[in-house]
C-alpha cells in the first residue's frame, strides 16, 4: 500500500534548489566557463559555481529517485542500492564533487602564489613592521574542518549501523558544519609572519582534505551491515515488516544526504574563505614586491650616481 505521507516525510526537508536556482546556477556556470579566466576571484567564482550546480543536481536526482520509488513501493530496493544501472549513487557522486572542489580550490591558490615565487619577498618582508588584518584564521579552519570530516565518517558508520542513529545527533552535526567557518573570522597576523602564512596556505592548508572526504566512500553501505539483497527484500511478503523496513532505509538515506551536504556546504564557506585570505595575502605581496623591487633599483641607481661621481672627481 502506498504511504504518500511517508514519501513528504523523507523528502519535505532535504537541502535543495528549486528549479529558477538551478537553471540559474546552470546558466551561471555555463557562462563562467566560456568566459577566460583571467583572474583569480574568476577562477574562484567558476570552481564554487561548479559545486553548487552539481551539489543541486544530485540532490534533484535523489528527491525525484526517492519519489518514483515510493510511488512504486519500492522504497527498500531504492535507498538499499547505492548505484543503479552502473552509475554511481547520489553518495558517491556527492563525495567526488567534493572531493574536486577541494583540488581546484587548492590548486588555484598555489598557482596564485607560485606567480610570485620567483621575487624574494621573505628577507623584504623580515624588515617590515606592523600587522596586516586578514578576514579568517586558516589554520583554525583547517584543523576544524579536519575534525568535522572525521566526525562526519563515525556518523555515517552510525547511520549504516543495526541500531542507526538520532535525526538530533545529525542536525548537530549539520550546525557544527555551519559554524565551522563563520566562528573564525577576522585574523591579524604581523608583517614579518606573513610570508610563512603564505606558504602554508599555499601548500599545507586542506591538504589531505580531499583523500579522507573520498574514503568515506569505504564505509559499509546499509546492504552490507542489513545484509539484505534485493531479492530478500521483494521476497518479503508481511506488509508490516516491509513498511517498518521502508521507513528505517528512507530514514537513514536522508541522513545520508544531510551529512554529505553539510559536508558539501562547509567544504565550500573553507573553500571561499581560503580564497579570500589568499588573495588579500596576494594583495599585500604584490605591494611589498613593487616596493622592494623599487628600493633595489634606487640602490642601484644610487650605486651608478656614485661611481659616476667618483669617477669625475678623480678626473678632474
Amino acid at each position: 500500500m502506498r504511504d504518500d505521507g511517508l514519501m513528504w516525510s523523507v523528502i519535505s526537508h532535504l537541502p535543495f534548489l528549486g528549479p529558477k536556482q538551478i537553471l540559474k546556477t546552470e546558466n551561471y556556470a555555463e557562462r563562467g566557463l566560456r568566459c577566460l579566466m583571467t583572474t583569480f576571484e574568476n577562477e574562484i567564482e567558476i570552481i564554487e559555481g561548479t559545486l553548487d550546480l552539481e551539489m543541486a543536481r544530485i540532490n534533484r536526482d535523489y528527491k525525484y529517485g526517492l519519489g518514483m520509488a515510493v510511488a512504486t513501493e519500492s522504497v527498500c530496493e531504492y535507498c538499499m542500492t547505492e548505484a543503479a544501472d552502473g552509475q554511481p549513487g547520489f553518495f558517491t557522486r556527492m563525495i567526488d564533487a567534493i572531493v574536486s572542489f577541494i583540488r581546484k580550490i587548492n590548486e588555484s591558490v598555489a598557482n596564485l602564489f607560485s606567480k610570485q615565487e620567483h621575487v624574494d619577498l621573505d628577507s623584504f618582508l623580515q624588515s617590515q613592521t606592523g600587522q596586516v588584518q586578514l578576514s579568517y584564521d586558516m589554520e583554525a579552519i583547517d584543523k576544524e574542518v579536519n575534525k568535522k570530516v572525521l566526525e562526519g565518517r563515525k556518523i555515517i558508520q552510525a547511520i549504516s549501523s543495526k541500531t542507526g542513529v538520532s535525526d538530533e545527533t545529525v542536525a548537530k552535526f549539520c550546525d557544527g558544519c555551519a559554524n565551522a567557518v563563520k566562528d573564525h573570522g577576522a585574523f591579524v597576523v604581523s608583517a614579518v609572519g606573513i610570508g610563512v602564512l603564505r606558504s602554508k596556505i599555499g601548500h599545507k592548508i586542506f591538504n589531505g582534505v580531499d583523500q579522507k572526504i573520498s574514503d568515506l566512500r569505504h564505509v559499509k553501505t546499509l546492504d552490507e551491515t542489513m545484509k539484505m539483497t534485493r531479492a530478500q527484500v521483494e521476497e518479503e511478503q508481511m506488509e508490516r515488516k516491509r513498511a517498518k523496513n521502508e521507513a528505517k532505509a528512507a530514514k537513514r538515506q536522508k541522513q545520508m544526504n544531510t551529512v554529505m551536504n553539510a559536508l558539501g556546504g562547509m567544504m565550500h564557506k573553507a573553500g571561499d574563505a581560503k580564497a579570500k585570505v589568499a588573495g588579500e595575502i596576494n594583495t599585500f605581496c604584490g605591494k611589498a614586491a613593487t616596493e622592494a623591487k623599487k628600493k633595489a633599483s634606487e640602490a642601484v641607481n644610487a650605486g651608478k650616481q656614485a661611481a659616476k661621481d667618483a669617477y669625475n672627481k678623480h678626473k678632474k
